[in-house]
């Protein structure tokens, strides 16, 4: 099942990318990354985000992006099995993701479980382009949570619910309907079906 998606105002693009460092907005150029999830969700809310997430096409540009900034500001990196961060004094903590490559913005933010985390900006070449689901902007300012049965590999629930049980401690409460879709697409993923 495809969703629909629509974009940040471009006051709204200038705000949150007012937040993400010059020399990382470079970085995100030079190297095709995403900005996507719970920092652009964060700002636009009014709230202090947590980290940066970054996402590309492919691992080693992810690895070498992650290289290039710690080059650049100094700082830390730590190496996982999901992802490099980059941390330094003062600033947000910056993952860069290569455990989950995708191609498109659109693919990217698919795999994102909660409309509320359904956002993504990058650089297009000329200027910041974004995508947001169609229920973000709503979902943000009612401080609800519509699942969106996000395209993750897993089947693990209990990752599900620790998403879940993330964003209603930021506030967020669950439409009643949501839950249900949740639950009921965690089954068929469990029993090997889907909803395409």
């Amino acid at each position: 099942m495809r969703h629909l998606y629509s974009c940040l105002d471009l006051d709204q693009i200038k705000e949150v990318m007012s937040f993400v460092p010059g020399g990382l907005q470079e970085v995100m150029k030079d190297y095709h990354l995403i900005l996507a999830g719970g920092f652009i969700r964060d700002i636009i809310a009014g709230k202090t985000p947590n980290d940066i997430d970054l996402w590309c096409m492919d691992s080693d540009r992810c690895s070498m992006a992650a290289m290039l900034y710690v080059a650049k500001i100094g700082g830390d990196i730590g190496w996982g099995d999901f992802a490099g961060t980059v941390t330094q004094e003062g600033s947000f903590p910056v993952a860069f993701i290569y455990a989950r490559p995708y191609a498109t913005p659109e693919a990217l933010i698919d795999s994102f479980d909660y409309s509320v985390c359904r956002a993504a900006i990058w650089w297009n070449g000329f200027f910041w382009e974004s995508m947001v689901d169609v229920g973000f902007k709503r979902d943000i300012e009612t401080r609800r949570l519509s699942y969106r049965d996000g395209r993750r590999e897993e089947v693990d629930p209990d990752l599900v619910v620790q998403r879940l049980s993330k964003l209603i401690r930021k506030g967020y409460t669950p439409y009643w309907w949501s839950l249900e879709e949740m639950v009921l697409g965690w089954r068929s993923k469990k029993q090997g079906g889907g909803d395409d």
